[in-house]
């Protein structure tokens, strides 16, 4: 019992890790993607 929760602890714990890295890593992409649909949504206008 005790070790199937400790591997389900370190599951979570590794999961939290990459989503951390994976969210700093296309925060960048999504602040580019959304400035440039505003400023081609102000062209068209």
């Amino acid at each position: 019992m005790n070790k199937k929760i400790l591997n389900y602890l370190i599951f979570i714990i590794i999961a939290l890790i990459l989503l951390y890295f994976a969210r700093n890593n296309y925060r960048d992409f999504n602040i580019n993607k959304t400035i440039s649909a505003c400023v081609l949504a102000k062209m068209q206008k």
